[in-house]
């Protein structure tokens, strides 16, 4: 009986809990002329779940308008965590990623999935 309120009661506090990134906002920029420009500036991110390591560490990356760019490396370090940060999905612990030079934590969520999809 204890291990099912105890299991009850995990699942209640994750119910309860409010997101850090509030994706029904309607607040934030929408860029009038956005040229493309994407900026990793010493992006350092660890996942909440696994706050002792970091996937990445004072990350730099520039890509200029209509540049390709593959991202590759082993397994879990952090292709897919940059991928997730560009889309808000997590917001960097330290750092900045800008689009034409804008904070991603200033603009509009849904323009920013809009322009990235």
């Amino acid at each position: 009986m204890s291990s099912s309120l105890s299991a009850a009661q995990v699942f209640f506090d994750l119910f309860d809990r409010t997101p850090i990134i509030d994706n029904c906002s309607a607040d934030g920029r929408q860029l009038d002329n956005f040229h493309g420009q994407i900026k990793f500036n010493q992006v350092e991110f660890g996942y909440p779940s696994r706050s002792t390591s970091r996937v990445l560490n004072q990350f730099q990356l520039t890509i200029e308008p209509s540049q390709r760019v593959a991202l590759v490396g082993g397994s879990g370090c952090g292709k897919s965590t940059v991928i997730q940060l560009l889309e808000r999905f997590y917001d960097v612990t330290h750092g900045q990623i800008c689009l034409d030079g804008v904070d991603i934590r200033e603009l509009n969520i849904h323009w920013l999935w809009w322009l990235l999809q």
